[in-house]
């Protein structure tokens, strides 16, 4: 199918009161047909988001970030995740320790790299490096 169109159905039954219908409904596409549309992970996470669900939504952001078939995908994702530690959790560890894992898989463009910088800076001593 088509993510826009899936995307579509999941808020109708998120809005009809049947917010596991939607759940099902992103996660299956991710495994199939829209695996890697950012747009799918980020509406997945914004169920759990209003669900209040924090744990859900860290533990979906690092699976989408890891899972994501291309490299902009993942770049996308790693950074959101990174920012959702930080400002959200207030675990900008956490954050970091994505960003540097995406830096070792490769990613090498300039605003990823001003973005691990300052995260590494805004982290301070509190970082373990391996």
């Amino acid at each position: 199918g088509r993510p826009d169109a899936i995307i579509a159905m999941a808020e109708l039954e998120e809005h009809l009161g049947k917010p596991d219908r939607a759940r099902e409904m992103l996660d299956e596409a991710w495994a199939t047909c829209a695996q890697g549309s950012i747009e799918i992970a980020l509406r997945r996470i914004a169920i759990e988001r209003r669900a209040g669900d924090l744990e859900k939504c860290e533990a979906l952001l690092a699976r989408f970030a890891t899972e994501a078939p291309d490299a902009t995908a993942r770049t996308f994702l790693s950074r959101q995740y990174a920012h959702f530690c930080e400002d959200v959790l207030g675990k900008p560890e956490q954050g970091c320790d994505m960003l540097l894992q995406a830096w070792e898989a490769g990613r090498r463009d300039v605003s990823f790299l001003t973005e691990l910088v300052a995260l590494i800076a805004r982290c301070g001593n509190s970082l373990t490096w391996a």
